[in-house]
C-alpha cells in the first residue's frame, strides 16, 4: 500500500479530530508562554482526548494503543494537580503509558515471529537502567529512597521504548521510526521536567515541556496509525 492509498484509508472524521489536536496544541504552547497557567491547565485536558480519538477511529482493533493515550491523559490531569500526592498518582499513570506502549510493539514484534531471545533482551535492558539508573543517578537527586526508586522505575519504563521500537524498525519496517522518534522527544520531555523540578527552575518551563510532550504523541501515534494501515492490521 503507498503512501497516498494509506492517507486516504483515515476516515475524515480522523482527519478532523487530528486537526483540532494539533490547533489545541498550538493553543497550549501559546498559553504556557503567556504565563497563562490557569488557563492553560484547564486546556491541557483537552489534548490527548482529541488524539485519542483519532486513533481510535483510524486504527479500532488496536485497544492498547488508544488505552495508552487515556492513562497519559490521566497522568495529564493529577500531574497539573499542585500537589505532591497527584503528581506521583500522575507519573504512575504515565508509566502505565509506557509499559502498555511496550506490550503493543511486542505483540506486534510476536505476530512477526520474533525470536524469544529479543524479549528476553527488552527485559534485561530494563533491567540494568533501572539499576543503573538508581545507583548512579536517581538516588542522588531524589529527596528519598522511595522516590529514588520510583524515579528509576518510570524513567527505565520510558528508555525501554527505545530498544523495543529499534526492533520493530528492525523486523517491521514501515513507519514505526515516527514511534522512536517520539520517544527521543518524550524522554527529552520528562528529563526537562527532572532538570526544573530538582536542578533549576526556569520561566515558562511549559513551553519546553508540553511541546517535547505533545510532539511525542504525536509521533508515537501517527506511527502506529500509518504502520498499522499500511500493513493492513
Amino acid at each position: 500500500m503507498n503512501f497516498t492509498n494509506i492517507l486516504e484509508s483515515i476516515p475524515v472524521v480522523g482527519y478532523v479530530f487530528l486537526g483540532l489536536f494539533i490547533l489545541a496544541s498550538i493553543v497550549q504552547i501559546v498559553l504556557a508562554a503567556l504565563e497563562k497557567e490557569i488557563a492553560r491547565r484547564y486546556e491541557k485536558a483537552f489534548l490527548i482526548p482529541l488524539l485519542t480519538v483519532f486513533v481510535i477511529v483510524s486504527i479500532p482493533t488496536h485497544p492498547l494503543v488508544y488505552v495508552a493515550l487515556i492513562t497519559a491523559w490521566i497522568g495529564d490531569i493529577l500531574v497539573a494537580i499542585p500537589s505532591k500526592k497527584a503528581f506521583a498518582c500522575g507519573a504512575f499513570f504515565f508509566l502505565a503509558c509506557h509499559l502498555l506502549n511496550t506490550f503493543e510493539v511486542l505483540l506486534v514484534l510476536c505476530n512477526m515471529n520474533v525470536p524469544a531471545m529479543v524479549v528476553v533482551i527488552v527485559v534485561l535492558t530494563y533491567l540494568v537502567v533501572y539499576v543503573v539508573g538508581f545507583i548512579f543517578y536517581f538516588r542522588k537527586i531524589a529527596k528519598s529512597t522511595l522516590e529514588g526508586l520510583g524515579m528509576s522505575v518510570y524513567y527505565s519504563a520510558l528508555y525501554l521504548l527505545i530498544p523495543s521500537f529499534a526492533y520493530a524498525i528492525a523486523l517491521v519496517g514501515q513507519f514505526v521510526y515516527l514511534g522512536i522518534i517520539g520517544y527521543v522527544f518524550f524522554i527529552i520531555s520528562d528529563t526537562l521536567i527532572i532538570i526544573f523540578k530538582y536542578v533549576k527552575e526556569v520561566r515558562r518551563k511549559h513551553v519546553y515541556i508540553m511541546s517535547t510532550y505533545l510532539v511525542a504523541q504525536l509521533l508515537i501515534a501517527l506511527g502506529y496509525v500509518l504502520t498499522y494501515i499500511a500493513l493492513g492490521l
